[in-house]
């Protein structure tokens, strides 16, 4: 008496096990893994629409307030800004996704679980430029550094630390092997292909 094999009996499977044999024996750098990761090229287009959506909205209030508010100009410029970093730590919280993230198909995930990041999580990844500026302002300050008579070197520090904190970035996004950013690895994210993967 002859026993069939599972793959006589169930033909139907056997092409689909074979094609996840493949691919565990797929290596780690193998293509199909590393583009499950946003490139760097993803992440910066995508920053460029965010950036110029909100520089529009930016424009749009500017031209209101300088017709209706004159004597506010300050606060409502003040009140952008805060909304600017707003807009990253919402966004990611809810979907991992802003608009131009989702422009380039990409998306914040956590990177334990790959599923949607919490918000402390968001908040830290979307905060630390921000909290960066001000530590450095801060640190001025107890130097003896005063805004009124030093406000020419404070404007070259600030730009400068941002510009460091911002190449710093690209380096550790070319160099990892996810792809992630130095926030990514303070906030415990990563930031996906979503044409490859996508969490919901």
């Amino acid at each position: 008496m002859i026993i069939p094999t599972n793959a006589e009996k169930y033909p139907e499977n056997l092409a689909h096990v074979e094609q996840l044999l493949e691919q565990r024996q797929a290596p780690v750098g193998a293509e199909t893994v590393v583009e499950r990761y946003a490139t760097l090229g993803q992440r910066i287009g995508g920053l460029f629409v965010d950036q110029l959506l909100l520089t529009l909205i930016a424009v749009v209030v500017g031209v209101i307030t300088a017709f209706v508010a004159t004597d506010r100009v300050d606060n409502i410029r003040n009140g952008c800004a805060a909304a600017s970093a707003g807009y990253y730590i919402y966004f990611h919280w809810r979907s991992g996704q802003t608009v131009g993230k989702a422009q380039m198909e990409s998306q914040v995930v956590c990177f334990s679980s790959r599923g949607l990041i919490s918000f402390r999580q968001s908040l830290v990844r979307g905060g630390i430029a921000q909290l960066i500026g001000i530590s450095v302002l801060l640190l001025l300050f107890v130097m003896g550094y005063d805004w009124s008579t030093d406000i020419q070197f404070i404007g070259l520090v600030l730009p400068t630390v941002v510009t460091a904190w911002a190449l710093a970035n690209i380096i550790s996004i070319i160099v990892s092997t996810e792809n992630r950013a130095l926030h990514d690895y303070i906030a415990g994210t990563v930031v996906i292909n979503t044409r490859y993967m996508r969490v919901s």
